[in-house]
């Protein structure tokens, strides 16, 4: 199972640090890749740690984006 963290707020603004711990605190449920996506002006920062299990590819790398990178998505789980 994959793992997902975050802060959500105006007043951090730095992209490392308290996510990074969050990050390596959740390591075991995903060792097979990570991603981060930041947002300083919305305040917005995630991260994601992914175990592959059925896509095996690199089209599963999270955070997953749009075409012209409007929107992105980390979650758990597939899409077919």
């Amino acid at each position: 199972m994959c793992g997902i963290c975050g802060i959500i707020s105006r007043a951090w603004d730095a992209p490392a640090g308290p996510l990074d711990a969050m990050a390596a605190a959740i390591r075991h449920r995903g060792t097979d890749a990570s991603g981060r996506f930041h947002d300083s002006e919305r305040g917005v920062h995630f991260a994601h740690q992914r175990l592959s299990i059925i896509d095996l590819s690199e089209r599963g790398q999270q955070p997953l984006f749009n075409e012209d990178r409007s929107l992105v998505l980390i979650c758990n789980g597939e899409f077919y």
